[in-house]
Parts: C-alpha cells; sequence; structure tokens
C-alpha cells in the first residue's frame, strides 16, 4: 500500500507531523511506502524515524512548485532507528536554481544542507537498498565508493554537474563497479558551459568490462568516447541518449544562459551505436544535431535492432541549416523496422510554437500542420505491421506533450490530444513571476 503525506494540514490542525504520520499509520499497518511531498521545513528527524519504523520505501518528493524548500533532511547522528529502507528517492525540482533566484533563497546554502544530511543516510542503507534516485550535486558519491552495493538493481542520478565541488563524477565508476546486479542507470545533468562532456565510466578501459545484468540505460549529453560504450552489455532493452532538460525549453529557460548543451550530433550517434553492442535492444531515444552523417544514421537504426518496438527521435538543425527538415527519408528508412509498435518524433519544425505561445494564431496553424504531416507519416508507416500509433511532439502552457495519431482501422480514437497531460515530455516549467 502506497500514500503520500504531506501538506498544509498538520500544520493547521497544530499537530507535528511525525504525531500525525504515526496515527495514520496506526489505521493503515499494511502501509509499505510513503512519499513525503510539501513538508514545511523538510522531514524532520522525529517524522523520518517513524518512516524507518514501519515502511521499507522512502520519497522525499519537493519536485513540484508549490511545495516549500526542505530546510532539513536528518543526518545519521540524528535519527535513531536503523535504516533498513530497499527504495529511496529524494527527488528536486528541474529547474530549482530558477526557482531560488525568484524566491530568494541561496541554492549553495540549500547544495551545502543537502549534502550534509544525505551522506550518512543514504550510506548506512548500502545493503538493503535496491532504488536509489539522488540529485547529482549533493549524491554522497565520494563515500558511496567505499561500500558495497549488494542488493541495488536501480540507480539513477538528477540535476547538474557544474556546482560539484570537487566533481562527484569522477567517483562513479568506482561506485558502479561495487552494483553487480545493477539492472537500470540513469544519469541525467545538466552539464556547465565551461565543463566538456561527462563520461560515465572515464573514457580509459576500467575495472568495468561487461555490465551483464544492465536493461536500461539512460544518459544526458553522454560522451562518444565514453568507456561505458566500449563494454558488452548483451541483455540491454533500453537505451536512451537524450538532453536534460530539453532543448525545446531554450528560449524560456533563463538558466540555459549558464548551461553547457552539447548536443550529439548525427555522426557521433552513429559512432556510438557501433561501438555499442546492444543485440536485444527494445527502446531507442536518440536526441541529436542532424548533420551529413543522418541519413546513414537512421539506416543504421533499421538494419541492425530486429527486436526494436518503440523509438523515439528528437531532432535539432544545425546553426547553419536552412532545409527543411528531411521528414519523408527519415520515416520511409524507419518504416522498414517491421518489429516497431511505436513512433515518437520531435522534428524540430520551424512552424511549431516555443512552449507558453500566447499566440493563438500561430498555435492553431500548428495543429493543422501536426495533423496533416501525422497523416503523411501514418501513410510512410502502413509497411509496419505491429504499429500501433505515432505520437509527434506539441507545446502547451506548462510543459510539452506527445499527440497520439492511429491508423483509421485501429481501435480508439484516431487522434489522441492528451488534453489530461498524462504523456508529458518535459518537466512542467516554474510559475511566472
Amino acid at each position: 500500500m502506497h500514500v503520500t503525506f504531506g501538506g498544509i494540514g498538520p500544520a493547521r490542525i497544530n499537530i507535528p507531523y511525525a504525531a500525525l504520520l504515526r496515527i495514520y499509520l496506526s489505521y493503515f499497518p499494511n502501509i509499505v511506502h510513503i512519499r513525503l511531498s510539501g513538508i514545511a521545513g523538510g522531514p524532520s528527524a522525529e517524522l523520518v524515524d517513524v518512516c524507518l519504523e514501519r515502511v521499507t520505501s522512502l520519497d522525499v518528493d519537493f519536485s513540484s512548485h508549490w511545495a516549500p524548500i526542505p530546510s532539513d533532511l536528518p543526518s545519521g547522528d540524528c535519527y535513531t532507528r536503523r535504516n533498513m529502507l530497499t527504495h529511496f528517492r529524494y527527488g528536486t525540482h528541474t529547474f530549482r536554481a530558477v526557482l531560488s533566484s525568484r524566491e530568494f533563497w541561496s541554492i549553495k546554502d540549500e547544495y551545502a544542507m543537502e549534502a550534509r544530511c544525505l551522506a550518512r543516510f543514504v550510506c548506512d542503507m548500502h545493503t538493503t537498498v535496491e532504488s536509489l534516485c539522488l540529485p547529482m550535486e549533493t549524491a554522497p558519491l565520494f563515500q558511496m565508493q567505499d561500500l558495497e552495493w549488494p542488493r541495488i538493481r536501480s540507480f539513477s542520478l538528477y540535476g547538474r554537474y557544474d556546482l560539484l565541488s570537487p566533481r562527484g563524477d569522477s567517483a562513479l565508476p568506482a561506485v558502479l563497479s561495487r552494483m553487480p546486479s545493477l539492472r537500470t542507470l540513469h544519469v541525467q545533468a545538466k552539464q556547465h558551459r565551461t565543463l566538456t562532456r561527462a563520461p560515465t565510466l572515464g573514457r580509459a578501459p576500467g575495472v568495468l568490462t561487461e555490465m551483464a545484468e544492465l536493461r536500461s540505460l539512460t544518459l544526458a549529453y553522454p560522451d562518444p568516447e565514453d568507456a561505458l560504450f566500449g563494454m558488452r552489455a548483451p541483455n540491454l532493452t533500453r537505451l536512451s541518449l537524450r538532453d536534460e532538460p530539453r532543448r525545446y525549453l531554450e528560449p524560456w529557460d533563463p538558466d540555459y544562459a549558464s548551461v553547457y548543451c552539447p548536443l550529439l550530433r548525427a555522426s557521433e550517434c552513429l559512432y556510438v551505436l557501433r561501438k555499442f553492442a546492444t543485440p536485444a535492444l527494445e527502446s531507442l531515444e536518440l536526441v541529436y544535431e542532424a548533420d551529413r552523417w543522418e541519413d546513414d544514421l537512421v539506416r543504421h537504426l533499421s538494419s541492425h535492432y530486429p527486436r526494436l518496438v518503440r523509438l523515439e527521435l528528437h531532432r535539432y538543425r544545425a546553426q547553419d541549416d536552412h532545409e527543411d527538415v528531411p521528414y519523408r527519408s527519415i520515416v520511409t528508412a524507419v518504416s522498414s523496422i517491421t518489429s516497431l509498435q511505436s513512433l515518437h518524433l520531435n522534428l524540430g519544425c520551424r512552424e511549431m510554437p516555443p512552449v507558453r505561445c500566447d499566440d493563438v494564431n500561430k498555435c492553431k496553424t500548428w495543429a493543422r500542420l501536426r495533423d496533416a504531416l501525422a497523416e503523411e507519416i501514418l501513410a510512410l508507416m502502413r509497411r509496419c505491421p505491429r504499429l500501433e500509433y505515432v505520437a509527434l511532439l506539441d507545446p502547451r502552457y506548462q510543459c510539452c506533450t506527445w499527440v497520439g495519431y492511429r491508423f483509421p482501422w485501429s481501435p480508439g480514437p484516431s487522434i489522441d490530444l492528451d488534453e489530461d497531460l498524462l504523456r508529458a515530455d518535459s518537466n512542467w516549467l516554474p510559475y511566472r513571476r
């Protein structure tokens, strides 16, 4: 049983969060997962003690813009119960640096507090944890590299590199070498303009030569020379080489002024895929900047992944590229992947309005063009006998989402506009001031 706990209710009735949660848990003894959200001042030592007493999965989620920024997560010297969690997630907002400048709190002080409190708390669960999600800025990687993590199956790092001092990603190869059961690895972090691409395992071959258990890999702004791509991953079924945050948010996000976004070029994507042997791949996401090797890249996709069922492409123009998007040649090549069940496309069309576009006429024009484009793509994709739908990226006020298109003979509506934003592709943008 899962439950979300927090908000302003306890403050209104003048009952401490820890006492109220203890009452809830006495009525619902089968609760195993608690999501803490909107806890004013952050979860106290008493509140974490109550969680550790009863549950095995804890999600401290402050990604919602209305939730107060945490001021304390108990360090190992504060909480008293043994940390036996199997799942732990400390969520942060993708745009919290922007929010800090708007709300006038010190982001550096927050990072310092976070690093201090997470260090002992995370390391104490190293023998039991199976799923771990941490902010890249404050994850205790240097302490983690000295411990064994025998049961961990999912490890995720989010945030940004540039405020690490010293850069914790240098400890990441040693940390991963101590996770023999790892099946899911996500490293999605912003890059600073003064930093080079950050290879997950370094550029020189290391102690790891194979990740036989790995099933899912997500890397933001990957380095083509990363030693990870020279390893064997025979059971990898999901690969995502992407951006974080999404590149199409650049016109809005003021934080991009200090963020380095080195998208892979099509030639670099092709280089990585040729080097990284993944015969069992079923899901592939690529974010790339088009160059003259784009045709070769798409042909490679159509001939080397016989099990591929989901393909997602985000194509961006080079700065000097003023040609029309060659979507026909892209889709025609992709249509030869007969195992494909879903195709997601962000083609970088000039006509697509930005997120939070206030021009109603421009949005209506794009909607008509999007529908016409989808109809033509479906006609080109008739060769795929298993294809269920094609999805095109669509900007909304708070985020971008996927609009699904199905063949006329398919069950369900032919156009799914996703009015409830259930298939949002990006994080929701913070509110405007």
